[in-house]
């Protein structure tokens, strides 16, 4: 005596879901993080009479115990195309008698990025399947972490006193996918806590030219507190982090980041110059007496 039709019955979920409300017909999305094994769930409801189904060998029925089933999960990235085999079980014990519920550990997925899952069960695909998901960066790796300037350079930014300059911060996990920048998390009574990320410019004890910082430099850029000398973040349409700010004085400052509480080393310097005043005309006297259109040549007479 065996079941069919388990994949009519059965359904991938996120764990602890409640059963068809994440997925499949509930219009979810299932998602998965980079560089981790997903954890999903395939529930899979009692079967129905309409389910019960006689193996015959001639004339003889045979009565036996349920068959297991075969469950491939693959997924197919948009960006690639390609199909990855994220698990492979070759019999799988269900009790058709009563709902049941198998935990999956899926294969990590290193490039993040939207992807349609595959789920089969005897080779059918279960209901809802295939599904969206999508797969989230992993954790900010801060030796992966990149600050350009607006020309590109991650070594040097230019600007001038009293001018907005702007710089682009590059998050990445360990697997080189692009992360935003952390959002702040809700603190104790409703408040925001501690900002995940705390940028600011400091100054530098002296410059390429073995000269000091005058003393009016040094204290202005030590007011990292001050609105007016720090440091504004932004982000712009594809969620990078744009690092917003405006200096009153000349000089080289280093670039401080503090991501949730870590100090992170970054080779960019950030050179303050003082413009150039330019140059304002001399006024050109003339004689008011003067003709407006004199004759260069006295010996020729105008035309009447």
């Amino acid at each position: 005596m065996q079941y069919l039709g388990r994949s009519r019955r059965a359904e991938c979920t996120l764990p602890g879901a409640p059963f068809n409300g994440t997925a499949g017909r509930g219009g979810g999305r299932l998602w998965l993080m980079a560089g981790e094994r997903g954890q999903l769930e395939l529930q899979v409801a009692a079967a129905r009479k309409e389910d019960l189904f006689y193996v015959r060998t001639g004339f003889e029925a045979q009565a036996g115990p349920p068959r297991g089933s075969s469950l491939e999960v693959r997924l197919q990235q948009k960006h690639t195309g390609q199909a990855v085999r994220l698990l492979a079980l070759p019999e799988v014990r269900v009790d058709d008698t009563r709902p049941c519920v198998l935990p999956l550990s899926l294969e990590p997925v290193h490039a993040a990025g939207a992807g349609v899952l595959h789920v089969l069960l005897d080779g059918k695909h279960v209901r809802g399947s295939p599904y969206v998901v999508h797969v989230r960066p992993g954790p900010i790796l801060p030796a992966a972490t990149l600050l350009l300037s607006e020309d590109g350079s991650a070594d040097v930014a230019y600007t001038s006193t009293g001018v907005t300059g702007r710089l682009r911060l590059v998050l990445r996990d360990a697997w080189g996918n692009r992360c935003r920048a952390p959002e702040p998390a809700e603190g104790m009574g409703g408040g925001v806590a501690e900002p995940p990320m705390r940028v600011a410019l400091v100054p530098v004890a002296g410059s390429g030219g073995g000269q000091r910082l005058s003393a009016a430099c040094l204290e202005a850029a030590r007011r990292t507190e001050d609105p007016e000398e720090g440091v504004e973040i932004g982000s712009d349409a594809d969620g990078g982090v744009l690092l917003y700010y405006t200096r009153h004085h000349a000089g080289r400052f280093a670039v401080r980041l503090m991501l949730h509480g870590t100090r992170i080393e970054l080779p960019m310097v950030v050179r303050v110059l003082t413009p150039t005043p330019t140059p304002t005309p001399t006024p050109t006297l003339t004689n008011p007496n003067s003709s407006p259109n004199p004759n260069p040549n006295p010996k020729l007479k105008p035309w009447p």
